[in-house]
């Protein structure tokens, strides 16, 4: 913090990167790093393994920032290797999608929000309003993730998101061995996306429903 206000006053303006790294860094570092989350600088980025799954939580600097002051929010996403492989050894074919779930903070449930994004100055005069971005964090973003323990849960999470891609929540529960559940998900995917897919899914439903129902 020092040495950012001894630069200020030298009259050099920081870039909002530089500025959300110095907060980060001062204030969210440790405490994310002690519930065992490593910490990327040149991102920045937060990340850590939990069983088969994987954490992240990355920011992004709005393009209304400018020197000395940094607009910003987070994404928090949630992937898995294993879904991965077990993707292309059903299907025999790769694919780069190993993302479960991808949440802008303000859409986790819970998640206080007084203003669209979280604004911080470089004199560390909105500190308050970055200690209200931790409270965030560690109350609603941390426990939203750390659900997350099964394929099952992997699944119901993939269903609670903005947009629903019904043919990996259908992949989810069957690795879950709940294949119940993941033939309820197909046929209300299939129908749903039947009025409007804006992702094409729809073929992705029905090649599993052939594949898994012979129908």
């Amino acid at each position: 913090q020092f040495i950012v206000i001894l630069i200020n006053k030298r009259g050099v303006t920081l870039k909002p990167k530089i500025i959300l790294q110095e907060y980060i860094e001062e204030y969210l570092k440790d405490t994310l790093e002690n519930l065992d989350f490593k910490y990327a600088r040149s991102s920045p980025k937060f990340s850590k393994e939990k069983n088969k799954f994987k954490i992240t939580i990355s920011f992004s600097i709005s393009n209304y920032s400018h020197e000395d002051t940094c607009i910003f929010w987070s994404s928090w996403g949630i992937s898995s290797k294993e879904y991965k492989k077990w993707y292309e050894n059903e299907w025999g074919q790769k694919t780069d999608n190993s993302m479960i779930i991808g949440i802008s903070d303000w859409n986790i449930p819970g998640w206080v929000e007084k203003d669209s994004h979280v604004t911080i100055n470089s004199d560390f005069s909105s500190k308050k309003n970055f200690n209200e971005f931790i409270d965030n964090v560690l109350k609603v973003g941390i426990p939203y993730v750390n659900q997350i323990n099964s394929w099952e849960t992997a699944a119901e999470l993939a269903l609670e998101q903005p947009i629903i891609f019904y043919d990996q929540v259908f992949d989810l529960y069957l690795m879950a061995d709940k294949h119940e559940k993941a033939k309820e998900i197909l046929e209300e995917g299939i129908e749903k996306l039947s009025y409007y897919d804006a992702f094409m899914l729809l073929p992705e439903l029905e090649k599993r429903k052939k594949k898994y129902f012979n129908s």
